[in-house]
């Protein structure tokens, strides 16, 4: 990822397209979907939220574009996850909330062109916010 991250920054500088970056956007998306095949088996929240701030980094830091299907291979279990924390709010763990919460947060920060998966993850973290208000209130009374 870093090797990606200085080809990018070396390719603004000077002006010209560099094989590398192609290279490490095949090896990028190789990754990715290595990822998505263990998500989809595993469902582990740490493996999700790892591969989505890979998915951030790669479109916000490095630059790499045309992510949607990767976006959409990985926020499909991810959003599955977070239903399934939100859903056993009262007897999840603190971690678990904490991932699924992070998990949504990266969700919504990473840019797709898919307007059903942009409002469902906009759902799910209202849902979310307001359940953890409401957390927070009953703690402190």
């Amino acid at each position: 990822m870093d090797w990606c991250y200085y080809g990018n920054k070396i390719k603004e500088l000077s002006h010209q397209d560099l094989s590398g970056m192609h290279i490490g956007y095949m090896r990028f998306s190789s990754f990715i979907w290595n990822r998505a095949k263990e998500i989809i088996t595993s469902k582990d929240g740490n493996l999700i939220l790892t591969t989505i701030k890979y998915l951030f980094h790669g479109q916000n830091n490095i630059n790499f574009s045309n992510l949607d299907g990767l976006i959409l291979t990985i926020g499909s279990p991810a959003l599955k996850y977070t239903k399934k924390i939100f859903k056993g709010f009262a007897d999840a763990n603190i971690n678990d909330i904490q991932k699924a919460y992070n998990i949504q947060h990266y969700l919504g920060q990473l840019q797709i062109n898919n307007d059903t998966f942009i409002n469902e993850v906009k759902e799910m973290r209202e849902k979310f916010d307001a359940k953890l208000a409401i957390q927070n209130i009953m703690q402190f009374q």
